[in-house]
């Protein structure tokens, strides 16, 4: 199958090194070249709409978008976040209209906001309290409207879960929080 990946943080970086160990033809379009990877690498930024359409020509039947601003203590209120959902929305409209057969875009937890319950999938509303929440929400909505009786196959996959009351103490944050606490306190006693 062929399939571009946009972007390539840490949660792109494991679907790229998964699909390339099955045997699937994979692309990838970042702003950086990395040595690991074996698929063909296309650099550019996705707000270089002329230079990311090269990509699409490559006719990938599956897209999953992973760009999005993640900076540490300022993406909650980057005004980047209208661009990320800017380009989420074009890229759905360009897909809308070509033969790609899926678009998987990730999400996160914080389109949910603070949930005193666990949060089920298809079942807990957003409640978007930052920028980025919001406009991931409206990504969300717009593209599900963009593809609403098109042949493409849409998927928004929350990547990370809250955590709280009620959740799963064996997820992926709260287990790796206490894999770095126990590699930090073991090396405070060496």
């Amino acid at each position: 199958m062929r399939i571009l990946v946009i972007g390539y943080g840490l949660i792109a970086s494991s679907i790229v090194h998964k699909f390339e160990k099955d045997g699937h033809t994979v692309q990838v379009f970042s702003r950086s070249a990395h040595k690991e990877i074996l698929s063909q690498q296309v650099l550019g930024d996705i707000f270089d709409f002329d230079r990311f359409l090269s990509v699409l020509r490559w006719k990938p039947q599956v897209v999953i978008h992973t760009a999005w601003i993640t900076t540490p203590g300022t993406y909650r209120t980057h005004p980047l976040n209208y661009k990320y959902a800017e380009f989420t929305k074009n890229l759905a409209g360009l897909i809308a209209h070509s033969d790609v057969e899926h678009l998987v875009v990730l999400g996160t937890c914080a389109e949910y906001g603070h949930q005193n319950e666990p949060c089920r999938a298809g079942k807990t509303h957003p409640v978007p309290l930052t920028l980025y929440a919001q406009q991931k929400v409206e990504a969300h909505k717009s593209v599900r409207k963009i593809l609403q009786g098109s042949q493409v196959k849409f998927t928004w996959a929350r990547i990370f879960y809250p955590y709280g009351p009620k959740q799963d103490s064996r997820r992926l944050i709260p287990k790796l929080i206490n894999a770095i606490f126990a590699i930090v306190n073991l090396q405070a006693f060496n």
